[in-house]
Parts: structure tokens; sequence; C-alpha cells
């Protein structure tokens, strides 16, 4: 039987869950949405075509755009900075989206949250991950990761409006 604590731990770790994900949601969209809407520039025409789908090949189109001669040039320190911070929020990221949740407590009665999920290695097939934390770790990266996606959303947005790419 679960009891109200375990209900409330629970609850914590499925709200700073949502937090880490969309968090990371947000700026991993923003890569892929800067690289369409570049592409109409004519100094971006010769961009690849389709959908970057894949987080390495957002973070190496917009790498590839700030890289090319034209008006998002001047930018290109900052959205290096952003792909290259992005990446200490991959795992993390991909725990809180596709792990299972196993809340065991300490001898002293402390809450441990422990996420486990399959995953294929190269090395040795698959192999099972796991990540263990509490609440208040779980809470630090939730701001953490939330500091960094708004100095990201904000190096966005103002790009799109000085450059007249943001949506109608």
């Amino acid at each position: 039987m679960v009891n109200d604590l375990q209900k409330t731990i629970v609850a914590s770790a499925a709200t700073l869950r949502g937090a880490i994900i969309t968090s990371y949601a947000q700026v991993e969209h923003l890569l892929a949405d800067i690289v369409l809407r570049s592409r109409p520039l004519p100094e971006y025409s010769a961009l690849p075509k389709g959908l970057p789908y894949k987080l390495s090949t957002r973070i190496a189109r917009v790498r590839q755009l700030v890289g090319l001669p034209g008006p998002l040039t001047k930018y290109k320190d900052e959205f290096e900075m952003i792909a290259d911070e992005l990446r200490q929020f991959e795992e993390i990221r991909h725990f809180m989206a596709h792990g299972l949740l196993i809340v065991r407590h300490r001898d002293d009665g402390t809450p441990r949250l422990i996420y486990r999920m399959f995953r294929e290695s190269k090395a040795s097939g698959v192999e099972e991950g796991v990540l263990e934390t509490n609440l208040d770790q779980l809470q630090g990266a939730a701001i953490k990761i939330g500091h960094y996606t708004a100095r990201a959303v904000t190096l966005f947005r103002d790009v799109y409006r000085a450059h007249d790419l943001a949506p109608p």
C-alpha cells in the first residue's frame, strides 16, 4: 500500500522530471527551428533540405549555419556554447524520458530515486542503465537546466527578432 509520503515523493519526482524534459525539449526544438527558418535567406539556401531529426544532426546543422558567411555568423560563439552545454544534460534527460522510477528509502528514512532503463551498447549489446539520485539533486538539475534553457531561448528570440525569423 502506498502512503501519503510516498505519493508526495513520486509527485515531486514527476514534476521535476517534467521540468527537465520540457527544458531540454525547448532547446532541442529550437535547434531545428532556426535551421528551417533560415533556409529562405539566400546565404543559407545551400543547407541540406529536410528536417534535422537527430539531435546530433540538429547541432551539426546549426554549426554549419553559423559557420557560413551571412547575418548569423556573428552569433557563432553563442550558438556553439548553447550546443556544447546541451550535451551535459543528455544523460539525465534520457533517464527522465525513458527511465522507470523506483523509490527506495535509506536506513535514515530519506528517499532514494532510482531510474532504470535499457539501452543499446555497441560494446556489450543491451545493458541496463541506472541513475540514482534524490529529490534535492533532481531539483538542482531542474534548476540548472532551467537557467540554461532561459539563456538559450533568449538567444534564439533575439536572433529571430533581429533577422525577422520569428513565426508570424
